[in-house]
């Protein structure tokens, strides 16, 4: 049994403006509150999509760099933004390729950086 409203939004937001005259924003839909949640970009707004990949980008580049500086054999003056960008780049599309897979599309297979597919 479920206990989900059947609001369609969340977080709506009332005020009172000078006049005494109530105003009701409706919120954020609930498909855009779990899209920035879960950095999924599929909220159906492609701004706030677009927004949600480059946060993506960033968290894998992340990723990426606290992985090589925890290699020890690793030399930090071999580091450069480029890399560990496109390294998050590199994420996002396997992950975009397991996303595609889920959704039963066997045509695309992802490039590991290593000539094959």
């Amino acid at each position: 049994m479920s206990n989900e409203s059947k609001d369609k939004s969340v977080f709506p937001h009332e005020w009172i403006d000078g006049n005494g005259e109530k105003f009701i924003n409706g919120g954020l839909s609930k498909q855009a509150y779990a899209a920035i949640h879960l950095k999924v970009p599929l909220s159906g707004t492609p701004w706030l999509d677009e927004m949600i990949q480059k946060a993506r980008r960033d968290e894998f580049a992340k990723a990426s760099l606290i992985g090589r500086l925890s290699n020890p054999i690793f030399k930090p003056g071999n580091l450069h933004s480029k890399t560990i960008f496109k390294d998050g780049d590199a994420l996002i599309k396997a992950s975009s390729f397991e996303e595609s897979k889920d959704k039963g599309d066997e045509q695309s297979t992802p490039d590991d950086g290593m000539g094959e597919k």
